[in-house]
């Protein structure tokens, strides 16, 4: 877990609980957004939004893991 790999030995439970408690209360926000577009854009469209914002995600965290090591690798070498 990239968290995991940039924390201290000391504070990795406190960064990990902290991500997934940050996860979980955004991710249950979902049905509420999906609802409240519903009535502006349409269940559809609104139910396709979720899967976009899945790919985003996924886009953002493996930018940021080549960003870690990079990081990692410029350290080793020094």
């Amino acid at each position: 877990m990239m968290i995991q790999e940039t924390c201290d030995p000391s504070t990795k439970t406190t960064a990990v609980a902290s991500h997934l408690c940050a996860r979980n209360l955004i991710g249950g926000l979902g049905p509420v957004v999906a609802s409240a577009l519903s009535t502006s854009v349409g269940l559809q469209t609104a139910l396709l939004i979720a899967p976009a914002s899945y790919l985003l995600s996924a886009i953002g965290f493996g930018r940021a893991d080549k960003l870690v090591r990079e990081q990692n690798a410029r350290r080793a070498a020094l």
